[in-house]
């Protein structure tokens, strides 16, 4: 019984994840939800990155700080250490942290999984556009576009061109379109991304 509960925390962990990697911010939010029901202490297998998958999620629906909130709360070790610091690297850039963007985007660069890499490339992406830095923008735009074209996920290539339509100032809805071919709502991503380049502090959804 305790070895199938483990296995249902560690589905349940994996199904989070997987959602809010996506943008599925709802769908991560309930699977999140449900792992919570299933703990019994704060070092269950699959917690923290359980964990840092709501706070992603939390963050693609706007709530910046309840976000930065579930980060500081939890310890991170192994696997979800460098997942941890690639959200947070977002969460820094809602909240117009610069430096600490640039510090946990260069402790993530060429660690971790390859979507560790390419979140913490898109906040740094996002802060230097935000701050007029076109040039810094577009490195590491292209450093994230190396990393994704070494895999055959052309959902998160989509996301990256939803991406850099916005920091161009280009048309982001053909980009969009193609994901939503996908069958997946860019809603999340989309939004995170207009969220951190607005010029105003982002106001907190309910």
């Amino acid at each position: 019984e305790a070895n199938d509960l483990g296995m249902t925390r560690m589905a349940v962990s994996v199904n989070a994840a997987s959602a809010a990697r996506v943008g599925d911010f709802e769908r991560a939010i309930r699977w999140a939800e449900l792992h919570g029901d299933l703990s019994d202490g704060v070092r269950i297998l699959g917690e923290s990155e359980v964990v840092v998958s709501l706070a992603l999620a939390r963050l693609q629906r706007g709530n910046v700080r309840e976000a930065a909130q579930l980060l500081r709360s939890s310890e991170y070790e192994g696997v979800a250490n460098r997942y941890a610091a690639s959200v947070q690297a977002l969460v820094c850039a809602m909240m117009r942290q610069s430096d600490e963007v640039e510090r946990l985007a260069a402790m993530v660069a060429g660690t971790g999984t390859y979507l560790d890499q390419i979140f913490a490339l898109w906040a740094l992406t996002l802060d230097r556009s935000r701050r007029g830095d076109d040039g810094g923008a577009a490195e590491a735009l292209a450093q994230a576009h190396e990393v994704v074209s070494k895999t055959d996920d052309r959902l998160t290539l989509g996301y990256q061109r939803i991406l850099l339509a916005l920091v161009t100032g280009s048309d982001p809805e053909p980009a969009a379109n193609a994901v939503r071919a996908y069958g997946v709502n860019p809603a999340g991503w989309h939004l995170l991304f207009e969220r951190v380049l607005a010029r105003v502090a982002p106001a907190e959804a309910g």
